[in-house]
């Protein structure tokens, strides 16, 4: 396990009821500034992963890692939340290649506590035409549990050798208002 701290900043933030996707299906309110007229939003996140797991049990990197990644958000209904992310993160270790991030996602709001994921995400690590950037699918769901925080739980298939078949995974996610 690694520990990542993120922060953001909108542009073009979300219209009244929005929320942002934000990495592995998280919610998260960010810092925002006029809409001027337009319907999609879009926000610039920063984020720094902490070396805290063990490398020599195979868990991470060991490495601090910092990216960036462009966010875009729009509603299509008042159910239904499109998301696309763009980055690029700057891998620490050693003779590793940097890498370009992209996903899309699509959001079906259930209630005011649940809501149903599924998004693509895929890595660009520079390494040739080998198919060996990660590309996966992902089916899951978010709980609020309360307006601060977020349990994220959801199911990932391997759309590539580069990922493994099936995985599950889970989280919670703790929103810090400035």
């Amino acid at each position: 396990m690694d520990t990542g701290i993120g922060s953001a900043f909108s542009f073009v933030p979300p219209k009244d009821g929005e929320k942002w996707l934000w990495r592995h299906g998280s919610e998260t309110e960010i810092p925002t500034v006029g809409r001027e007229g337009m319907d999609t939003s879009f926000a610039i996140l920063g984020d720094l992963k902490i070396p805290t797991a063990s490398q020599s049990k195979g868990l991470g990197t060991g490495k601090t890692d910092c990216g960036i990644i462009a966010v875009a958000t729009k509603t299509l209904s008042k159910r239904v939340v499109v998301h696309r992310n763009l980055g690029y993160t700057f891998l620490g270790e050693h003779r590793a290649n940097n890498e370009l991030t992209y996903c899309g996602a699509v959001q079906l709001i259930l209630s005011d506590k649940w809501s149903l994921v599924g998004e693509i995400v895929g890595v660009n690590n520079f390494k040739g035409r080998n198919g060996d950037g990660p590309l996966a699918g992902l089916f899951g769901t978010q709980y609020l549990i309360k307006e601060s925080i977020v349990w994220d739980e959801g199911i990932g298939i391997g759309m590539n050798k580069a990922v493994p078949d099936f995985r599950v995974t889970t989280g919670l996610t703790v929103l810090f208002k400035p």
